[in-house]
Formats: structure tokens, sequence, C-alpha cells
């Protein structure tokens, strides 16, 4: 087994730590570690409003989201990932609602179809922005500890019509469609509350895992109620990438996992 120690941030199984990156892919789930199967704290699951524990949490408080940064985006081999550069690595925080510190961003990255589902209900992509526990220092320390890592869930429905957000990550895609691992910068900054839904009040959160080996039960999940548009366009251009294996990656969702008696918890704030 041939492994390689790195220090960059790939996807959601790869976390500045022991990547094993070709020894995983989304059509053998039964190859997967042994905590992804037998783990009771797993991700993702659905989120079923009628079952979910009614909250009101604090507001989340969103530290320099607004802020445009320069980004680079690349194909990981398992999806389309997107950091910010050196410089600006630290300065995007999140805190508040239930969360029991500051998070620092990490990497925003994306699924399709959705990894969750919304009272059964499945959507075309799921982002996720994930964040670590400023105390751990760094993504492969929060990984273990039980609520190391912070993960937002963005829900996205198709349109006609073009979301502007997306624009720069479209047009960066023809340059990493199968260059692999290969970080490629926007051609403007962007912001990351610009992919965010409106309402961010109105959320389900519970305690899960990375839904990506090595599965860790490390994660804090919040994931929106409200969807956020694409573009049709948009999209198809977003999915049409290769995997590790050279393969068109047709999808990247992981299957629902059980709950084994977790609570979901509802903000119906706001809605």
């Amino acid at each position: 087994m041939n492994c390689l120690i790195v220090n960059i941030v790939v996807f959601v199984n790869v976390f500045s730590g022991i990547l094993c990156a070709d020894e995983w892919d989304y059509l053998n789930f039964e190859a997967w570690p042994e905590t992804c199967k037998t783990g009771h704290r797993q991700s993702p699951i659905d989120l079923n409003q009628k079952k979910a524990e009614a909250q009101t949490p604090d507001p989340f408080k969103f530290y320099s989201y607004n802020k445009r940064f320069k980004a680079n985006i690349q194909n990981s081999g398992h999806g389309v990932v997107i950091t910010f550069s050196p410089e600006n690595k630290g300065v995007v925080t999140l805190a508040g609602s239930v969360l029991p510190e500051t998070y620092i961003f990490d990497n925003l990255h994306f699924h399709w179809p959705s990894e969750h589902t919304i009272n059964g209900k499945y959507y075309p992509l799921e982002a996720h922005f994930v964040h670590y526990a400023r105390s751990a220092g760094s993504v492969a320390e929060g990984l273990k500890r039980p609520n190391g890592i912070a993960v937002l869930g963005v829900l996205l429905e198709l349109s006609l019509d073009t979301n502007p957000a997306y624009e720069s990550i479209v047009r960066a895609l023809p340059n990493i469609t199968e260059n692999i691992r290969h970080p490629v910068q926007l051609d403007k900054p962007i912001a990351l509350a610009a992919f965010l839904p409106e309402n961010k009040k109105s959320y389900f959160y519970y305690e899960g895992s990375l839904t990506t080996p090595a599965c860790n039960e490390a994660a804090l999940w919040t994931v929106f109620t409200q969807r956020v548009k694409i573009g049709q366009k948009q999209y198809n251009t977003l999915k049409h990438i290769y995997n590790i294996k050279k393969q068109l990656l047709i999808m990247n969702n992981r299957p629902l996992q059980q709950l084994y008696g977790r609570t979901v918890k509802y903000s119906s704030c706001c809605q």
C-alpha cells in the first residue's frame, strides 16, 4: 500500500494527513474503511422535519464571509474543491448557533446528487463548507476530536437562469476537467456569502461524520432548509469532470446512513 504524506486540501477525505487516494471510489462502498460501515455517527442522513426536535439556537456569526478573496479550484479525483490562497487562510471563520467555539474555513466542495435529503427528497447538488475548530489548529487535528469539524451544507436546485456566484467557477472548470490535483486560480476573487441561502436561520443540525473515507466521526453538521439556485448549464459543467481512474465522475454522493438513536434538531426560525 503506497500512501503519501501531504499538506494540501483535496476534497473531504484529505485534510493534511495520510492520503491513500487511489484506494476508494464511489462504485464500491463495501471497500471503504471499517468505520464507514460500522460507525454509529455516520453521514449523510435523511432530515425529516416531523421527526426533528425543534430548537431556537442563537444566530450563526459569519466572519469575513462577505469579503472577497483569491481562491483556487481543483479536481481532487473525487470532486471539485475550492480553497482560498495561502495568504488568506484562517481569515474566514464561523461561530454562534450551537457551535462550541470558533471554526476556521478550510474548503468548499460539491456532491452530485445531494448527499443529505430533506423529507426523503434528493436535490441535484449539495455544497459543503468545511471548517475546523480553531483550538485544533488544523483539519488533521480536528478530525481527532468528536466535534473538531463543522460543515455547512447547502442544497441546490436547477434554474434556467445562471447564478452569478458560480460564473468564475464555471469558467475555470475546463482547466481541471481531466487535470487531477492541479490547482487553478479563479479569475475573480469570491465571497463565500454569495454561495449561502438568504435565510440562514432555518436549518437542521446533528452530530455526524465525514461522508468520505475515513468517515471520521468528528463533524457537527448544519444543513440549511432554503435551497440555492444554480443554472442548468452551470450544473452540467460543474459535474463534468473525471475521477482518479480517468472515468467521468457520474456521481459522488454517499448513500444515506442510519441514525442509531441520534437526535436531529431543527431551527425553525424565520422560514
